[in-house]
């Protein structure tokens, strides 16, 4: 009986220190890095991405924010690289759960053995959930699962589908 009230106490604290990382007025940096595979126009695609980013709690449990997204994704006949800013918005369920949702714009390259290249505008939208998994007070690692679109201006190319990232955040200022 002692050791199941000493479970239940030890696991009421961690969800109680998680629950003060997403406090009004805190900070959150860092970042993520993912791979996907896509199908891109009845291709199929394998991507890598990067995106460091920050964000601000607005009030608890609600963060705004933005990253830099950058991805490379190869196929069959060629290559696109990309980079964007993507202003998000995430919110905090408890214990760490969370949802957001980002719309960006950005840069993108492709190259095509078929048609050549082209530099092109993009816009680009994603909404995904994942999970704070607190390692200390202040880092977590956060696994996400997104689904994520974008289309390329001045061609008929895009692509959608969805994508794994994993991510480690730091959470900064006064709980």
């Amino acid at each position: 009986m002692k050791k199941s009230l000493l479970f239940v106490l030890v696991l009421a604290s961690a969800f109680h220190t998680a629950d003060a990382q997403f406090n009004r007025g805190r900070f959150l940096a860092g970042g993520s890095l993912g791979f996907s595979s896509q199908k891109t126009n009845d291709i199929s695609t394998r991507s890598f991405s990067f995106q460091p980013n920050v964000g601000f709690f607005v009030v608890d449990n609600l963060a705004i924010g933005a990253d830099l997204s950058i991805s490379i994704f190869s196929f069959e006949n060629g290559k696109t690289q990309s980079f964007s800013f993507d202003p998000f918005v995430r919110y905090y369920l408890k214990p760490g759960i969370f949802g957001e949702g980002s719309i960006g714009f950005g840069k993108v390259k492709i190259e095509n053995d078929q048609i050549g290249s082209s530099d092109n505008s993009l816009f680009n939208w994603s909404v995904g959930v994942g999970y704070a998994w607190f390692l200390n007070d202040h880092v977590a690692l956060e696994p996400v699962i997104r689904y994520q679109n974008s289309k390329f201006d001045d061609s008929d190319f895009s692509t959608s589908g969805l994508a794994l990232q994993i991510g480690l955040q730091v959470y900064l200022g006064k709980r």
